[in-house]
């Protein structure tokens, strides 16, 4: 049995006396009993600038993508779970630096998907909806009054589905002339 009390699981081989579970985190962490909340592939490419850009895998917009339980998720999300703290209910974690790959924590901040939405479109990164002035904003609002569907709306102005509701609930902040 594994030398670490209270684990049951078989040594790795008959020579060892760790199971692999433990062997891993003494050899990953130097401690037996480390339970990091960060996955162990979060791994950095320091870059000028101070921007840490993660060197795993990304998704087709840039963003690191850790495999944790089964699923992926945001390498940015990790990096503030690991070394700033919880996220709050509802929110997101933001890059400052304008650079998804990044997991620098002194980069990352918690906003809403609101205050994301508006930051990117004041930055012009927000390539599907950054063209929308505000008559087009009022014209689609007057649409929606008068009982067209957001489908309807959006097939007409060849929007992307789900900017009429993103406008409507005020999650879309555009340009005002």
């Amino acid at each position: 049995m594994c030398r670490v009390d209270g684990c049951a699981n078989k040594p790795r081989s008959k020579h060892e006396t760790l199971c692999h579970t433990h062997y891993y985190r003494l050899y990953r962490h130097g401690d037996v009993n480390h339970t990091s909340r960060c996955p162990p592939n979060l791994s950095i490419m320091d870059k000028p600038g101070g921007c840490w850009e993660f060197a795993g895998r990304k998704n087709k917009d840039g963003y690191g993508q850790v495999k944790h339980n089964g699923t992926y998720a945001g390498a940015h999300r990790w990096a503030y779970l690991a070394w700033v703290g919880t996220i709050p209910a509802g929110h997101v974690v933001r890059h400052k630096c304008d650079n998804p790959p990044c997991i620098n924590p002194e980069h990352l901040e918690t906003g809403t998907q609101a205050d994301n939405v508006a930051d990117a479109v004041a930055k012009g990164r927000n390539r599907t909806h950054r063209n929308l002035t505000t008559p087009q904003v009022e014209r689609i609002e007057e649409l929606v009054s008068e009982g067209w569907t957001h489908a309807r709306i959006e097939s007409m102005l060849n929007l992307s589905s789900g900017t009429v509701s993103k406008i409507m609930s005020g999650q879309l902040y555009l340009r005002r002339e």
